[in-house]
């Protein structure tokens, strides 16, 4: 919680003038007491007092303690989902993706999948999409051009080799790219409007390993949600004449998602690969918003003040 008017706290030095005359006008009534005291007179006294006659004062200080904070405008900060952002779509075209677990084939379900998923996006997100095989390649700049999107997409094609350390290192310098020097480095916790969703069915055989890169990503608070395709068991998968080894590391993958504070999925069919980009929809881009709660303070000043009244009323039949 912080304030929106800090400088209002000044106020809190009236309360000290209430305090010191309560206990001024306490002293006085103890000594005019004894002064004049007399058997009923001491009774008299007597009634209302003990703790229960300090109650309604204080109550009445704290009424105007809570009146004061919420003049001081209260304020949270909360994270909501953001439409516009950054959204690198990271896709593995290595030659394992001509497996035909998935209909047509991996590759072709990967890029419908993405396609729709590009679409559900908010109109004002900039996407880019990134392939990797033995290397990687920016095939799209951050853009809010959907059709250009959706060409880049349809023109992937299957090669040799899965450098998934590149792709990332591509993925955060088409972000970098898009934001420039508006990307600060961050504490944990804090994420800047752009993500990485990366999907790929094997592990990484080409380039430096995932996990060195990632650091990238937890310096400047870009979340790396991974996808998973296939089985860890390794699996033979034929291209013709061919024979391709591919196993699916999904250590690594869950390791680059939890690093960077996202998720890891697996999909094991087109119908799981649809479901997974369609939740991702939902929670990719955030932005922290401060939200007022001033109410909050004021209603607790009069709910005080209130109760300050009726104990009073209740308990000696005047105002405190």
């Amino acid at each position: 919680m912080f304030f929106q008017l800090p400088r209002l706290a000044v106020l809190f030095v009236l309360l000290l003038p209430l305090l010191l005359g309560y206990i001024v006008a306490q002293r006085r009534r103890r000594k005019f007491a004894l002064r004049y005291a007399s058997v009923e007179l001491v009774r008299a006294s007597k009634r209302g007092r003990g703790w229960r006659r300090h109650i309604p004062p204080f109550l009445f200080l704290a009424m105007f303690a809570a009146l004061i904070f919420g003049l001081m405008k209260p304020a949270i900060l909360v994270r909501e989902p953001s439409d516009e952002g950054i959204v690198i779509v990271t896709l593995d075209v290595s030659a394992s993706m001509w497996a035909t677990d998935m209909y047509p084939s991996r590759m072709e379900a990967a890029k419908q999948a993405a396609q729709v998923f590009v679409n559900e996006l908010p109109e004002k997100m900039r996407i880019g999409v990134v392939s990797f095989s033995e290397t990687s390649y920016l095939n799209q700049v951050p853009t809010t051009n959907r059709s250009q999107v959706a060409k880049a997409i349809k023109k992937l094609e299957p090669r040799s080799g899965t450098a998934i350390g590149n792709g990332l290192i591509t993925s955060f310098d088409a972000v970098y790219g898009a934001m420039g020097s508006e990307l600060p480095q961050v504490d944990k916790g804090i994420y800047a409007p752009a993500v990485i969703v990366l999907l790929t069915d094997g592990e990484n055989t080409d380039g430096p390993p995932p996990l060195e890169v990632v650091d990238q990503a937890i310096t400047h608070g870009i979340r790396v949600y991974t996808i998973g395709v296939g089985s860890p068991e390794s699996v033979t998968i034929k291209r013709g004449n061919a024979a391709i080894q591919a196993r699916l590391d999904e250590d690594t993958l869950k390791q680059i998602a939890q690093m960077t504070d996202a998720k890891y999925y697996n999909a094991a069919t087109e119908k799981d690969l649809r479901a997974v980009y369609q939740n991702l929809t939902t929670q990719l881009v955030t932005r922290i918003q401060p939200h007022d709660i001033s109410f909050m303070f004021i209603a607790l000043g009069f709910f005080l003040g209130v109760v300050a009244l009726a104990f009073s009323l209740l308990w000696s039949n005047r105002l405190p």
